[in-house]
């Protein structure tokens, strides 16, 4: 998890760019230590939260194993939050996810 604090509230449209450009892009290939993952990314079933949020799934095979990483991105006011969850070898846990994410805008929204 990564918060990011700015001194003005995040602008809407800057989000919206980012999220533009994510859904543009629906796979990437990385190569590592000579071994070349191609990464599917679709969007990610996840509840809104902030003022807007968004969710992705890469999900790929690297040596015959399945690797993914899920990430939410939410504006919440003068911050962004982002949460990431890598999985090797089996499914991500999406409500883990989730949790982490609700606790962490209450807990910035009781401050």
């Amino acid at each position: 998890m990564e918060i990011s604090s700015f001194a003005d509230e995040v602008p809407e449209d800057s989000f919206e760019k980012a999220l533009d450009a994510l859904s543009t892009c629906s796979e990437i290939t990385s190569t590592e230590d000579g071994t070349t993952t191609t990464f599917k990314i679709s969007s990610l079933s996840f509840p809104n939260l902030g003022e807007e949020s968004a969710a992705i799934r890469m999900a790929g095979t690297a040596d015959e194993m399945t690797v993914g990483l899920d990430m939410v991105i939410i504006r919440a006011g003068h911050n962004l939050v982002t949460l990431s969850q890598a999985t090797i070898g089996g499914a991500a846990d999406s409500d883990a996810l989730e949790k982490a994410a609700r606790a962490t805008v209450t807990n910035m929204e009781s401050d």
